[in-house]
């Protein structure tokens, strides 16, 4: 399983886009300094203001409202929902952020990951690394980059694995220059970096299922190994049919619901989470799902916990 663990942070590469912390100092060469506390943070006296995100778990000072977007990227075999924030003006400044189940407390995982975030960062960019230095936010590893972009000059960026989650903090020069002797100005790139933190993140929203493979990667190490999540109707021993509800019905709604599920090694379901389908069914399929059974998984004749997907169709006669 640590093959397909550290296989997961090499294929960073492969992205199809992309507790209050201390901040950063950063010196005008780039290079971190140390950090200081919330309260000794730089004014901000301009349109420049504080963003934060509950669900993202940071806050950041933009120079006006961003706009919010949403992605994917492929880690492994698996498909992993980005969320991007951003502004673009004579710079871009963006977070992205979105969670890798691994073993957060391997040295050795955080590195791999960091350095398939540095790679990806590079090819989406373009660019040539000119500095890699490393921070540390909070307990949090991280890099700062400096990555030299053809007619655009210095792009800076900070990554950082917190946890389960992977964070790209980026400010990226969009007008030509007129002479290669022009750059960013650090000044610019320092103010927005070093008004990144990292807060709580509320989970809330996250699905059953999804909190489980963050919690548990021996299982989700199995999932980004798979080409997608199966089918697991074909065997279920016990498969009850969902209430069809009554408002729903009488609305004349017909719709298929796909609910996504962790077997455990008796063939019980153990976490459900709908993943399509109707709102006004999603609950009722779900609620079925978890009092169904099925044939128990054997690898190398052991019975272990698999991810799967049950399709419930409503149709309103």
């Amino acid at each position: 399983m640590g093959t397909i663990l550290r296989s997961s942070a090499k294929c960073l590469l492969a992205f199809s886009l992309l507790i209050t912390a201390p901040y950063l100092i950063l010196s005008n060469e780039g290079h971190a300094l140390g950090v200081i506390s919330p309260g000794d943070n730089e004014t901000y006296d301009d349109d420049w203001k504080e963003f934060s995100s509950s669900e993202g778990g940071f806050s950041v000072f933009f120079p006006q409202k961003p706009t919010e977007s949403f992605g994917t990227v492929n880690v492994g075999k698996m498909i992993v929902k980005t969320h991007t924030y951003f502004v673009r003006d004579s710079n871009t400044y963006a977070v992205s952020y979105f969670d890798v189940p691994h073993t957060s407390n391997d040295p050795k995982v955080r590195a791999d990951l960091l350095i398939g975030l540095r790679n990806f960062v590079l090819a989406e960019l373009k660019g040539t690394l000119v500095s890699e230095s490393p921070l540390w936010l909070d307990k949090n590893e991280a890099r700062l980059l400096e990555v030299s972009i053809p007619k655009r000059g210095i792009a800076r960026a900070i990554i950082i694995v917190a946890d389960t989650r992977l964070y790209r903090v980026t400010v990226v020069p969009e007008k030509p220059l007129k002479n290669d002797s022009d750059q960013l100005p650090t000044s610019v790139s320092d103010r927005y970096l070093k008004s990144f933190k990292l807060s709580p993140i509320d989970r809330s929203a996250e699905g059953e299922v999804d909190a489980y493979l963050r919690n548990n990667p021996e299982l989700a190490e199995r999932t980004f190994a798979a080409d997608s999540i199966p089918s697991v109707d074909g065997r279920a021993l016990k498969l009850p049919i969902p209430e069809y509800p009554a408002q729903v019905r009488m609305a004349r709604i017909s719709g298929t619901v796909i609910v996504k599920v962790i077997i455990d090694e008796i063939g019980n379901v153990i976490a459900a989470q709908a993943i399509g389908g109707y709102p006004g069914l999603q609950a009722s399929a779900v609620k079925a799902a978890r009092q169904a059974r099925f044939t128990p998984t054997l690898d190398q004749g052991q019975p272990i916990k698999v991810l799967g997907k049950v399709t419930y169709n409503f149709v309103w006669r």
